[in-house]
């Protein structure tokens, strides 16, 4: 049992990132702790150690990167598309015949490994719960570490999300390489001579 989710697509700036764990059945629909849940409803200071406990426990653990430029080329439902196909393509050979992959969200994903999407999956599927966890915990780890070079965003902190903060420091500074250029307000700030 495998699954797969996504964080970080609404955000202004930085990467959409997708992970996908791979737990051997029985334990896929097993929760390995309580606190195991949708990454947006677990506290931020535990996600690093549960993310950590998560990798120990998985058969495999994969990671997709759709960064902005992606996205503002082919749009949020086609990168994320992508990045699915991208990981279900590194499953290894010897673990796709009974492999059953979860995805949270509607999608119709065409793939020789069967892909179950479910709606409110990363709260209600444990190991998509975990595949939650590990794409924030690497993601806010990225924007921490490209927030050191534009500190003046507040990425730190907000992870390139649409806060006040960053939308006044957008109309200060400008844009940096990493926002995403089809979302507001940065197309309106690029229009504006």
């Amino acid at each position: 049992m495998a699954g797969i989710d996504e964080v970080g697509r609404g955000a202004w700036a930085g990467p959409m990132t997708l992970a996908m764990v791979i737990r051997a059945v029985p334990e896929a629909f097993v929760s390995l702790d309580k606190r195991i849940t949708d990454s947006k409803k677990v506290h931020l200071g535990v996600r690093p150690a549960l993310a950590r406990m998560i990798k120990s426990k998985a058969a495999l653990t994969r990671f997709a990167w759709c960064r902005s430029e992606e996205i503002d080329l082919y749009g949020l439902t086609q990168s994320t598309i992508s990045a699915v196909m991208y990981l279900l393509d590194k499953v290894p050979k010897i673990m796709q015949g009974d492999l059953m992959v979860c995805l949270d969200g509607r999608w119709n994903i065409s793939h020789s490994i069967p892909v179950l999407s479910i709606i409110k999956g990363d709260s209600l599927v444990p190991v998509i719960s975990e595949a939650s966890i590990l794409a924030k915990v690497a993601r806010d780890r990225y924007m921490e570490i490209r927030g050191s070079a534009f500190p003046q965003y507040g990425w730190a902190q907000n992870k390139g999300y649409g806060t006040a903060h960053h939308k006044n420091a957008l109309k200060q500074w400008g844009i940096s390489p990493y926002h995403r250029k089809s979302y507001q307000p940065i197309q309106s700030l690029l229009a504006t001579p």
